[in-house]
């Protein structure tokens, strides 16, 4: 029998409705293979959103084609040569991957034939063709930017603080600008970046540290947008930017950090942000803390020790991962096609609502972001979920556990772990 792959796609432009959906791939694919009797379905392999010209972004298509190089597969499907590649080259270079390493492949709805010339050569034209449909489609939409750049429209997002929107562009906010030139002034004048944070985040400026450094080298404020000049009005004068720049510039220190096992995974439990890792003084303890209750933005003042989350994750993560291994396997067969579809047909007409200037960019972000991650949730087979828990079971964790590095058990708890968040003296894990 062979040993048969499934591989499908769906690009962001690709609407639903077209008979390329997700679901719809799958249930034809699926199909296929229980109709013969010599087939047997060995993966699934699924890029959500992805353009068929980008392969090193399409991460199902490199497992796949790393478990061809391994020897686990003999005959990949697909429906359709476009759902395959969109880029001659590409597909020409995985083609020959794929004879060399005695692996077959098929488009269900159409038919090729790679063993003549002639075939070889219609092959060529179709990937040729789908290149062509795909750089239109990017075209058209770089065409779209640059009108709105050409209007000085403001194009990514949230405007800086101190601006606001007023018919797509970015204007001074009478409310804010002036707060805005301000924590340039109050920069040059006490150079300590913590404490500028602390003292204008109750007016709306960025609550970290971080957000505060991407603030002041923002070249927004001396009116430069997207490497274009006089983009917008300017807040401040050049002089006083660079005055600005010189100073962070000294100011850079080296980064001595440790390594904290659970940075990122971590929740506050009162206004959901990640707490972060902390080492109390003249000690080797590290604590997860919120860092917006010391700007006043959050209630939360407990500390959480390290070792204390160690030894709550290690005397119950056996039992939780076998009962969430359960759980994957007992939904793995969900069908949720239909949600896909509705989903990919509504990105679609987002997308043209932002094309033809019916909805602002922001809108159009949210909402892609959202529907995006719809269709992440409902997609994504799940037995892909299921790997690194398997691997972990398989693994006597206790008893090398204390031999790994911080960065690797970090690495450990977030191939499982989605969220830690302190609960009644406890803690509430949410696993993969």
């Amino acid at each position: 029998m062979k040993r048969t792959a499934i591989y499908m796609r769906v690009s962001t432009e690709r609407q639903a409705t077209d008979g390329q959906s997700l679901g719809f791939q799958r249930g034809l694919l699926t199909e296929y293979v229980e109709s013969r009797p010599d087939l047997i379905l060995v993966g699934e392999y699924m890029d959500e959103g992805v353009s068929g010209a980008k392969f090193d972004q399409r991460d199902e298509l490199q497992r796949m084609l790393a478990d061809v190089k391994d020897g686990k597969i003999d005959l990949i499907l697909f429906t359709k040569l476009d759902r395959f590649f969109r880029s001659v080259r590409h597909l020409m270079n995985t083609l020959d991957t794929l004879e060399q390493c005695g692996c077959e492949w098929k488009a269900i709805q159409e038919n090729h034939d790679n063993t003549t010339p002639v075939g070889k050569l219609s092959i060529t034209i179709m990937g040729a063709f789908a290149q062509m449909e795909s750089d239109m489609d990017s075209v058209r939409i770089k065409d779209a930017f640059q009108h709105k750049k050409s209007k000085k429209e403001w194009l990514n997002g949230h405007v800086p603080f101190g601006y606001r929107l007023v018919d797509k562009h970015a204007v001074p906010d009478p409310d804010r600008a002036e707060a805005a030139r301000d924590l340039f002034r109050q920069y040059i004048r006490h150079n300590n970046i913590s404490k500028l944070t602390r003292d204008n985040a109750h007016l709306g400026a960025p609550a970290s540290t971080r957000g505060m450094k991407i603030l002041l080298r923002n070249r927004a404020y001396i009116g430069e947008a997207y490497g274009i000049e006089g983009y917008l009005e300017p807040l401040i004068d050049s002089a006083t930017f660079d005055r600005v720049q010189l100073a962070l510039s000294r100011n850079v220190k080296s980064n001595t950090t440790r390594d904290y096992i659970f940075a990122g995974l971590v929740r506050c439990p009162n206004c959901g942000r990640r707490m972060s890792g902390a080492t109390y003084p003249r000690r080797e303890w590290a604590k997860y803390v919120c860092n917006y209750s010391h700007i006043g933005q959050c209630d939360y003042k407990h500390t959480h020790g390290e070792k204390k989350i160690e030894r709550c994750l290690l005397a119950s993560y056996e039992a939780d991962l076998r009962n969430r291994y359960l759980h994957l396997k007992e939904i793995r067969h969900v069908d949720n096609s239909a949600q896909i579809s509705a989903l990919y047909r509504k990105i679609d007409r987002l997308k043209d609502l932002y094309v033809n200037d019916l909805i602002d960019i922001e809108t159009y972000k949210a909402d892609l972001e959202r529907y995006r991650g719809e269709i992440k949730a409902l997609g994504k087979p799940a037995e892909a979920n299921t790997e690194a828990i398997e691997k972990l079971l398989k693994l006597n964790v206790l008893e090398i556990y204390e031999t790994l590095s911080n960065a690797q058990k970090r690495r450990l708890w977030c191939s499982v772990i989605k969220s830690i968040t302190p609960r009644d003296g406890s803690f509430f894990v949410e696993y993969l």
